[in-house]
């Protein structure tokens, strides 16, 4: 079955189409994801990191875009694509990655690219409903000003240029990254 953008599903119809992955369900609408070669190369330099820092002692699982995440309180219906997600292998065991379903807890870290068809609105509206999950820690990326905007779940934020440093926090300790290899 093919994603139909006219029709509304449920989450667990949505799971089960076979090209959605460029799609997110908003109770129970399916939306485009915006995307392009330049957000796929930042979160490919960051699934990379961030696979090399947490494979070698099994410290959890990282997801790219094409994970689905149905996690929301009241939201039985809201299915979120974070362009990089990380979830600690303790909340997470391999076994229990679904195959066809969407991942059913909060991811630890969310991550996302702002490409000029992102609108404020549409990025404080995906932050407020991952917080709402509980995540602990929001990264969005923005390449045309060369920054990464770090928001955590006790509402604190931070933000990072090219000259420093992404870190994992408390959240995934000892992970960082230099700002600027995120970047073309």
């Amino acid at each position: 079955m093919k994603c139909d953008p006219s029709r509304t599903y449920t989450a667990e119809e949505f799971a089960w189409l076979g090209d959605c992955d460029d799609f997110e369900l908003v109770d129970g609408v399916p939306i485009a994801c915006h995307n392009g070669a330049q957000a796929r190369y930042i979160c490919g330099h960051l699934s990379s990191a961030l696979i090399q820092w947490s494979q070698p002692q099994r410290r959890g699982s990282v997801f790219s875009s094409g994970a689905g995440y149905c996690c929301f309180p009241g939201r039985p219906n809201l299915v979120r694509r974070p362009w990089i997600s990380f979830v600690r292998t303790e909340r997470l065991p391999d076994e229990m990655i679904p195959d066809v379903d969407h991942l059913r807890i909060a991811p630890d870290l969310a991550g996302y690219v702002v490409t000029p068809l992102h609108t404020y609105e549409e990025v404080e509206s995906n932050v407020a409903e991952f917080r709402s999950a509980g995540v602990r820690l929001i990264w969005i990326v923005s390449p045309k000003t060369r920054t990464v905007l770090i928001r955590r779940l006790d509402g604190t934020c931070a933000e990072h240029d090219e000259t420093g440093v992404l870190s994992g926090e408390n959240v995934i300790p000892g992970f960082t990254c230099k700002v600027a290899d995120l970047f073309v």
